[in-house]
């Protein structure tokens, strides 16, 4: 038999301080689909990297929708007119993010990924390549 021994003391939860404002270079950790409440398909991208952690970006099937899953795509070079395509495809690529302040909710503030583009390549400073592994 294992024994468990408890602190007196519940552990107190780390406030979320918020993300910093700027490009960072991100990984696609997972791509999801989904439905809303309304019926709504959507797509939601997790990115981790150094420098902001991890950041959500949910894209309903709406035309800003589209717009962003677009650039997702164009930014991991592929062509998202050839209709079906694998989230494996998607996943563990490196691609750029801007991250900046939305607007507050429940007067608590918010943080978007308001745009998507290519990574550097390889052999430009600041490359996937020279990522350190400070992704915590």
């Amino acid at each position: 038999m294992t024994r468990l021994t408890m602190s007196a003391e519940p552990m107190k939860k780390k406030e979320f301080t918020g993300y910093t404002p700027g490009e960072y270079l991100a990984q696609v950790q997972a791509l999801i689909s989904g439905e809303s409440k309304k019926g709504i398909v959507y797509w939601e991208v997790v990115f981790r990297g150094p420098g902001f952690g991890v950041i959500k970006l949910r894209m309903y099937d709406t035309a800003f929708g589209r717009q962003d899953l677009y650039k997702l795509l164009t930014s991991v070079g592929i062509d998202h007119t050839r209709g079906d395509i694998d989230t494996d495809e998607i996943v563990d690529r490196f691609v750029t993010i801007k991250i900046e302040e939305g607007e507050p909710y429940n007067d608590k503030p918010t943080w978007d990924v308001t745009d998507i583009f290519e990574a550097p390549s390889d052999d430009e400073e600041g490359g996937a390549d020279d990522v350190e592994d400070d992704w915590s």
